[in-house]
């Protein structure tokens, strides 16, 4: 026998409205229930069920509970987040390790001995520094060269420029990636 609608209907709540049987299905309910012995059983017990929740006193929380609670998440939710940076971390060093060690791996047969490798990585840096710091002074020296020969109102005017467009970009990369909702 199939008892699906009939339990569902045990468990509805009469005083709200979406709920609410219509006056066929209480009588279909009630013939079911009164030819089957389970489904009475069932309805006998959550009948007792309520009056117990019934009788049963409303406790009220002591003073100063949910400020206590909200503090007690709050150091949870900051244990766990801590464990998970922790773990990233973790996760990021021994990325580092693995990474470092097959490179390692890799190049130490093409390498004579660590002096060279080491000489040659410390020349490499500075050509690299020197390289931006020609860059640098000359992007200063034309910028110090071009201030007297450009009117102020246009380097207002590139300001303002310059500003809007960094306005417009971060405007433009909040709307992109913020989530979005799709409506069924």
């Amino acid at each position: 026998m199939n008892h699906q609608p009939y339990e569902e209907w045990l468990f509805f709540d009469p005083d709200n409205p979406k709920e609410q049987l219509s006056k066929e299905e209480v009588v279909e309910l009630q013939e079911h229930i009164e030819g089957c012995p389970s489904c009475r059983s069932l309805m006998h017990a959550w009948n007792e069920v309520k009056v117990e929740l019934e009788l049963t006193p409303q406790i009220s929380p002591e003073k100063g509970f949910t400020d206590r609670w909200a503090k007690r998440l709050e150091i949870i939710n900051h244990q766990v987040r801590r464990k998970e940076a922790l773990r990233v971390f973790l996760l990021l060093l021994l990325g580092v390790g693995v990474m470092m060690g097959m490179l390692i791996v890799l190049l130490w047969p093409s390498v004579s001995s660590p002096n060279d490798v080491f000489w040659s990585a410390y020349g490499r840096f500075i050509n690299i520094y020197s390289m931006l710091y020609v860059v640098l002074t000359s992007l200063t020296t034309i910028f110090n060269a071009s201030i007297k020969f450009v009117p102020m109102s246009l380097w207002i005017i590139l300001m303002g420029i310059i500003f809007e467009l960094g306005v417009i970009w971060i405007v433009s990369y909040r709307a992109l990636t913020l989530p979005r909702r799709i409506n069924p």
